[in-house]
């Protein structure tokens, strides 16, 4: 098999997450049963996330470094708090962590032909976000243009000052198409991040924007 990111041969062919382990792991250790559900069959008990052979395991040690300042900056100080939270949003390792997510789950779903009723314009338009992400990911382009990535608080987008579901805070998935046919969005525990697939910028998510 040939790694999706860099194009080598996968000779040792890892499994690789696509929305990243620490994500689950972090699920197991605070439920009270210390196993997951499959969203679409809730009364089925998973041990971890989809994992596939996707990356060689050059390309997993990169994004395992990216993941980790992620899990340690955002992720697991968001979690812990009900408090006001902020970071560097020009953090290169968080840039490149959100953009490695949004690519991986464009990349896996596309490729396995998972996202249907698309226009042509739509799968040009599939096709250069994952084309942008990637060669950013490789260090082959030093912005991504309009391909923005955006980061949302799950108990600020949704909460408005009042309680949130559990099952916001709590859910994992994928989808497309949403927000007016523009985004790309990864829904993890307690945040939904977001790639801008189609159409121009909305000038109201400017304040969620990723960038470096």
């Amino acid at each position: 098999m040939i790694c999706k990111l860099c194009g080598n041969p996968n000779i040792d062919k890892p499994e690789s997450h696509i929305i990243s382990k620490f994500f689950f792991e972090w699920l197991k250790s605070t439920s009270q049963t210390g196993f997951i559900r499959e969203p679409k069959y809730p009364n089925k008990r998973l041990q971890d996330g989809l994992k596939v052979e996707f990356l060689c395991s050059n390309c997993e040690k990169v994004l395992s470094k990216w993941e980790k300042s992620f899990s340690e900056k955002i992720f697991k100080p968001l979690s812990n708090s009900n408090a006001t939270f902020s970071f560097e949003c020009d953090d290169e390792h968080i840039m490149k962590f959100v953009i490695s997510i949004v690519w991986r789950a464009l990349e896996y779903n596309y490729g396995m032909n998972l996202i249907s009723d698309m226009t042509e314009e739509e799968q040009n338009d599939i096709q250069k976000a994952l084309e942008t992400w990637k060669n950013y990911l490789l260090d082959n382009l030093q912005e991504i243009r309009k391909k923005h990535v955006y980061i949302i608080p799950v108990k600020q987008f949704l909460g408005n000052g009042g309680p949130v579901r559990i099952t916001y805070n709590r859910s994992v998935g994928i989808d497309f198409k949403v927000f007016d046919d523009q985004y790309w969005v990864v829904k993890v525990p307690n945040m939904i991040i977001i790639g801008e697939v189609i159409g121009e910028p909305d000038s109201n998510m400017k304040k969620y924007q990723i960038y470096k």
